[in-house]
C-alpha cells in the first residue's frame, strides 16, 4: 500500500473559482482560501462543515493568502493586484457577529500580481514577492521597509528565518536561492544555479537551521543554512545535506 492511501479524506470545500495557482493559508486552526473569484473564506479546521467567514474587499482575484506566525490576534494577509490587506481574524469574526461590515488594514495598493506573501515571526513585517523583487512592508505604518532586488526571474517564495534575526530567504524561477540581511538590506548568500528546473517552494525547519527547496521536476533539496549565514560570504558553497525525488517515488509505487 502506498503512503498516500493512508490519509483519510475529511471533506471537500467547493469554491466558485479556479484557485490552482493561488497560495492558500493554513495555520493549524484556520484554513483560508478563495471562496469566489474575488472573496476569501476562512474555515475553522475543527468545523469544516460550518459556513466560512467571508472577507469582501478585493476587486481583483487574490493570488496569495497567508496567516501570520502569532496567535491572539491571528493575522491574515490577502493579496491581489488591487490591494494587499491584513485582517485580524478574531476581530473580523466579532464584527460579523455584531452585524458590522468587516474591514481589514490596507498595506499596499496597486502593487501588481503578488506571487507569495509571508509574515515575520512577530507579525510586524510582511514580505511580498512581486515579479523579480521582494517588497518588505511595515504592517503598522503601511510603509515600505526594504526592497530586495537581485533575482533574475519570478520570486516564488520568501520566508523569514526564525533562527537568525533580520534574515529572510528567497527562492526563484531563476533556479537559485538567496539569503538576505534586512537590517542592512544586503545579500548574505547567493547560491549557484543548482537545478535545471525552477524552484517553486521553500520551507524552513522551525527547530534546526535547515531549509528545503522544491523544484518543478519533483525534487526536494535540503540545505544547512549555517554554512551561508555564519560565514557572511556570498561565494561560499552551501552544503546540500539531502535530496528526495518525489516524482520517482510515486512512479515506483
Amino acid at each position: 500500500m502506498s503512503q498516500t492511501n493512508q490519509f483519510l479524506h475529511l471533506r471537500s470545500l467547493p469554491t466558485n473559482c479556479s484557485s490552482s495557482l493561488t497560495q492558500f493559508g493554513c495555520n493549524g486552526i484556520y484554513l483560508a482560501a478563495p471562496l469566489s473569484k474575488i472573496n476569501v473564506g476562512i474555515w475553522s479546521l475543527q468545523s469544516l462543515e460550518s459556513k466560512p467567514l467571508e472577507l469582501v474587499a478585493h476587486r481583483k482575484s487574490p493570488s496569495s493568502i497567508s496567516f501570520g506566525k502569532c496567535f491572539g490576534p491571528t493575522s491574515l494577509c490577502t493579496a491581489a493586484d488591487d490591494y494587499v490587506i491584513v485582517w485580524n481574524v478574531e476581530k473580523a469574526r466579532s464584527m460579523f457577529e455584531n452585524g458590522q461590515q468587516i474591514r481589514g488594514q490596507i498595506v499596499g495598493r496597486n502593487l501588481g500580481t503578488v506571487q507569495y506573501t509571508s509574515f515575520s515571526p512577530d507579525d510586524a513585517l510582511l514580505a511580498l514577492c512581486i515579479e523579480q523583487e521582494i517588497h518588505i512592508f511595515n504592517i503598522q505604518t503601511q510603509e515600505l521597509h526594504t526592497l530586495l532586488e537581485g533575482h533574475t526571474s519570478l520570486v516564488t517564495c520568501a520566508e523569514f528565518c526564525e533562527h537568525q534575526a533580520d534574515v529572510i530567504i528567497t527562492s526563484s524561477e531563476d533556479r537559485t536561492f538567496k539569503i538576505w540581511d534586512l537590517h542592512s538590506s544586503s545579500l548574505i548568500y547567493e547560491s549557484n544555479i543548482i537545478s535545471a528546473y525552477p524552484f517553486l517552494s521553500l520551507a524552513i525547519d522551525p527547530y534546526m537551521e535547515v531549509i528545503a527547496l522544491g523544484s518543478s521536476d519533483g525534487q526536494i533539496r535540503v540545505y544547512d543554512i549555517r554554512d551561508g549565514v555564519d560565514t557572511n560570504c556570498s561565494t561560499n558553497l552551501m552544503r546540500e545535506i539531502h535530496r528526495e525525488e518525489i516524482g520517482q517515488k510515486e512512479r515506483s509505487n
